[in-house]
């Protein structure tokens, strides 16, 4: 209520209603100063204020395509005699009531922006991957305009006269005819995203107008013709921005980016207070997750921000302690009594990211107050009893990367004896699920994996895999290890003479004695945290975090697929799994958590890792690209591209089984053919026998070359399905959605292959993103994001 200046939450009416903390979008009515009114499109629906935003009330009858997800809301100029506004959930719907009642146009279109004058021109646009959509009867049914992604759209307020609309992609996109017709303005170096547009109230005589770009905020003069950076948000990503209806006379932009809200305040931005941070509203990044064993209580650690309680696996959070804000400090490491609903006992590390300084505090009453029991120069791990309420005894580290331990609960610690002095510093910590039954503790450090089975007594290293000079940064014990000994570990080097870092997830079966690298499906680049499935003895399940993407086992730990991202790519850090499946990831913006009916059986299918793949070796082998590349850093390019002409097979093959349980499986994958032949081979010349030779090549075609994928018998080579076969110079990526319910239960062999004759022209096939996705209706069919709500 002070222009952006300071923040309160405002979650009246959210409570129990799952994911509505994860605010999507916010509409106000035109006539807020006397209605009231306000929308907010939520992870939980569409909620109405109609007193400012203190008290919220769900909406009926508009529902989205994931549970009640509701991403857009969009209210009409004339909102109080038309009650018109739309809303974007499965796809785009029209309330002419306030809200009341609604129609599914059908069609996903986002970004709905209304024209000032509405109700004249009933026009409104919208925009998305499609482009930008024009409709003008009042969003009933819609035209494409303009043909190039958007993210982000903006009508001109003195549309009636000027009839400008602005979209955001690439570049800045710019209309002066409604849409008809369009031109490209370039907005700076290293922009290649638009996020988000705002424009003067007062455009008709000031042309003001801002982008928030993936490379900083930027404001142009001249309607959008030519742009200017404003040098304090250089290198930030800017979501979203919201301009002062009373802008230039009140100068207030408010500009949101993942390090929270920050205000410009000059109707000049070459000059005057340009960058002013919000107070109360920051994005809280998250380090450290820990869930109590009967799951009841979660917590997050964060930085500067301190703990954070949830008692309803995540779909709200409270501030549960530290939350001082001190500078540059981070809650490192946490730790749930198991005993937690009866002694209420949590202990968290508060951990300087600048220097040396640890604190370790204990709460005995959940989070409402805290004592340091014990400080370090650093504490990055803790380790609990699972019988701590017997036995009173925690795990932590300190003292230059020593063991230290507590059996009275955190009252007094003392150091493990005989550390190896040939292993400087210890950095991880890990017991067994039957500890103190098993007595073993799991150390890493940074010269590899130990264990003591007595208390410090005796130690001993591993004997191969993590026995040198590898740092141990993240350990994870099976769920199971009682029985199968499995332990997964994620680790970092360098070795003479180039000092090259080198990054790798390793397994252990046999308690940690031996360890061998499980990288298949996953890139070399440094690993975040790595957990197991709390049904690990029978799902087999595993995940482990890089900074940008969730990866997934399926065959406890030996391979492993991509699962992806959350929205906006936050950095990642952390992650636990619940006995229900759900993953909690946390990130650097908040925490998210991930559920799916969809699984990808398919091993290394974007090909941004190595193994997976079987690449037979001939004249033409198959080899990863950074050349041609539909997502991330690499494809598999099949054929010739630029290579010397030469007659040869080329293919990436692999053995993909379909499950028998559930819905189905659909196989997707991109193609980006090119080719300079000008002769397709027939497929019964190439394979007359229907069948695919993995080394023995058919004899040579008197002419002509082929790209294809097909679907092969795993045992005989048989051809089981044709899906492509061409000679095509599209230079285009396209995509392709295969059903294989037909083969459910089966094993299949995917072949993607390119044919080049030697002669006239040579052929390459770049294939990527491939995967299989086998639907388990055991699953929960939604991903949400869960940001943290603070004070």
């Amino acid at each position: 209520t002070d222009f952006g200046q300071t923040w309160e939450a405002s979650s009246a009416g959210l409570e129990g209603i799952n994911y509505a903390s994860a605010l999507h979008d916010v509409a106000f009515s035109p006539d807020f100063a006397t209605d009231k009114t306000v929308f907010a499109a939520t992870g939980g629906g569409l909620f109405r204020s109609t007193d400012g935003g203190v008290t919220w009330t769900l909406v009926d009858g508009l529902t989205g395509a994931f549970i009640n997800m509701v991403y857009e809301v969009a209210v009409a100029p004339d909102f109080g005699s038309s009650g018109h506004m739309m809303a974007l959930g499965g796809g785009l719907s029209v309330s002419q009531d306030g809200g009341q009642t609604w129609d599914v146009v059908g069609q996903a279109i986002g970004l709905p922006t209304y024209s000032p004058n509405f109700a004249a021109d009933q026009t409104v646009f919208g925009g998305g991957n499609g482009g930008v959509y024009k409709s003008v009867d009042q969003g009933l049914t819609w035209t494409g305009v303009f043909s190039t992604s958007v993210t982000a759209v903006a009508v001109s307020p003195d549309f009636a006269a000027d009839q400008t609309v602005w979209g955001g992609g690439a570049a800045v996109y710019l209309s002066d005819d409604a849409g008809a017709t369009w031109i490209t303005r370039t907005v700076g170096t290293g922009v290649t995203a638009v996020h988000a547009l705002a424009v003067s109230p007062d455009f008709a005589a000031d042309h003001t107008l801002f982008a928030g770009t993936n490379n900083g905020l930027y404001w142009s003069g001249d309607g959008g013709m030519s742009w200017t950076a404003v040098p304090d948000y250089a290198g930030q990503s800017i979501l979203t921005l919201a301009i002062s209806p009373q802008w230039p006379a009140q100068p207030v932009l408010l500009v949101g980016t993942r390090a929270g809200v920050y205000r410009l305040l000059t109707a000049d931005p070459a000059s005057g207070t340009v960058k002013q941070p919000a107070q109360g509203l920051a994005v809280l990044r998250t380090l450290k997750l820990a869930l109590s064993e009967d799951e009841s209580v979660m917590l997050a650690g964060t930085v500067d921000h301190g703990v954070y309680l949830s008692e309803n696996s995540g779909h709200s959070w409270q501030p549960t302690g530290l939350q001082a804000g001190d500078t540059y400090y981070g809650i490192t490491a946490l730790a749930i009594s198991p005993d937690v609903a009866t002694d209420h006992t949590l202990f968290a590390v508060n951990d300087s990211s600048l220097s040396i300084g640890a604190s370790l505090y204990r709460s005995v009453d959940g989070g409402s107050t805290w004592q340091v029991v014990y400080s370090s120069d650093n504490i990055p791990s803790l380790a609990i009893s699972p019988d701590f309420a017997s036995d009173g005894t925690i795990f932590g580290l300190g003292n230059n990367g020593r063991v230290q331990v507590s059996h009275d609960r955190g009252d007094v610690w003392n150091q493990l004896p005989n550390w190896p002095t040939d292993s400087s510093r210890a950095t991880r910590l890990a017991l067994p699920p039957n500890y103190p039954g098993d007595g073993r503790l799991f150390v890493g450090s940074d010269n590899g994996f130990w264990t003591t089975p007595d208390g410090g007594a005796t130690w001993a290293q591993a004997l191969t895999g993590l026995n040198g000079s590898q740092y141990v940064g993240e350990l994870a014990v099976s769920p199971n290890f009682a029985a199968d000994q499995t332990l997964l570990a994620a680790a970092s080097w360098s070795n003479p003479p180039d000092y090259t870092q080198h990054y790798a997830l390793f397994r252990s079966t046999d308690g940690g004695v031996h360890w061998q690298p499980v990288m298949t499906g996953l890139p070399e680049e440094a690993l975040g945290g790595v957990a197991f499935s709390p049904n690990f003895a029978t799902d087999h399940l595993a995940y482990v975090v890089t900074r940008q993407d969730l990866y997934r086992s399926q065959d406890g730990g030996v391979s492993w697929t991509l699962v992806g991202a959350p929205p906006g790519s936050p950095a990642l850090s952390d992650l636990l799994v619940d006995h229900s499946g759900r993953v909690h990831v946390g990130t650097d913006a908040g925490v998210w958590r991930y559920s799916t009916l969809a699984y990808d059986v398919v091993i290394n299918g974007g090909f941004e890792g190595e193994g997976g793949w079987d690449l037979p070796v001939t004249p033409v082998t198959g080899q990863y690209s950074e050349q041609v590349v539909y997502d991330g850093r690499r494809a598999m390019q099949l054929g010739l591209d630029n290579e010397p002409n030469v007659y040869g097979y080329s293919s990436a093959r692999q053995v993909v089984s379909i499950p028998a349980s559930g819905s189905g499986a659909t196989l997707s994958f991109y193609l980006y053919p090119a080719s300079g032949a000008a002769t397709a081979v027939a497929q019964q010349t190439l394979f007359p026998d229907n069948r695919y030779a993995a080394l023995d090549e058919p004899a040579q075609p008197a002419t002509g070359d082929a790209q294809y994928v097909l679907l092969l018998d795993p045992t005989t080579q048989a051809l089981l399905q044709t899906l492509y076969w061409d000679v095509s110079n599209t230079q285009a990526w396209q995509r392709y959605d295969v059903n294989l319910s037909a083969y459910k239960g089966q094993s299949v062999l995917l072949l993607f292959g390119a044919f080049n004759d030697g002669v006239n022209g040579r052929t390459a096939l770049y294939v990527d993103d491939v995967s299989v996705i086998f639907y388990d209706t055991s699953g929960a069919p939604y991903r949400v994001s869960l940001p943290i709500i603070i004070r």
